[in-house]
C-alpha cells in the first residue's frame, strides 16, 4: 500500500484514515504484517501503525539520527502506542560503530539490534530501479539482516 495524495493543502486525515483501516484489517487477517514507513515519525504520531509486535527503528550511523530515535521512543511512550517491542537497527555502517556513537546508544531506549552495512549494490540497484528482493546471499548486507532477524525470532 501506498499512501496516496493529500484532500487539500497538507491534509492526510482521509488516507491516513484509509492506511490505519487497511493495515487493522490485515492484521486481523494474517499471522504477520510487515510494514515498510517512509523516514520520519508522521505514522506514529498519527498513529496509522498501532498495536505493533515488533518495530525496528532504523538510523544512519549519526548523532543527529540517534536523536531522532530517542525522539520517536519518547513519541510512541507519549502517545500510548501498544509496541510490544522495538529495537534499532543501524544502516550504511562503514566498520566499526564509533565509540560517541556506542555511548549514546547505550542510553537510548531502544536497544541496538544490529548493525547493517554499507551495500554499493543497494545504490546499484536504486538507480536502476530493482527490487532489493532480487539481492542475493552474496550481498554484504544479507547476512546482517539475517543475523537481526534470527536474533529477534530467538527472543521472541
Amino acid at each position: 500500500l501506498a499512501m496516496g495524495r493529500p484532500e487539500g493543502p497538507g491534509c492526510y486525515c482521509a488516507a491516513n484514515h484509509m492506511l490505519r483501516q487497511a493495515i487493522d484489517r490485515l492484521g486481523d487477517s494474517y499471522r504477520t504484517v510487515v510494514v515498510d514507513n517512509e523516514a520520519g515519525m508522521e505514522h506514529i504520531s498519527r498513529q496509522t501503525t498501532r498495536d505493533v509486535d515488533f518495530l525496528f527503528v532504523i538510523s544512519d550511523p549519526t548523532q543527529r539520527g540517534l536523536a531522532a530515535v530517542s525522539f520517536i521512543a519518547r513519541l510512541i511512550d507519549s502517545l500510548g502506542t501498544r509496541i510490544g517491542r522495538a529495537g534499532l537497527v543501524l544502516n550504511r555502517v562503514t566498520g566499526e560503530v564509533p565509540e560517541p556513537l556506542r555511548t549514546t546508544i547505550e542510553v537510548l531506549p531502544v536497544p541496538l539490534l544490529g548493525t547493517l552495512p554499507e551495500d554499493p549494490a543497494i545504490g546499484r540497484y536504486d538507480a536502476e530501479g530493482r527490487p532489493l528482493v532480487e539481492l542475493d546471499d552474496t550481498s554484504a548486507i544479507y547476512p546482517a539482516v539475517k543475523a537481526i532477524l534470527r536474533q529477534c525470532l530467538a527472543t521472541a
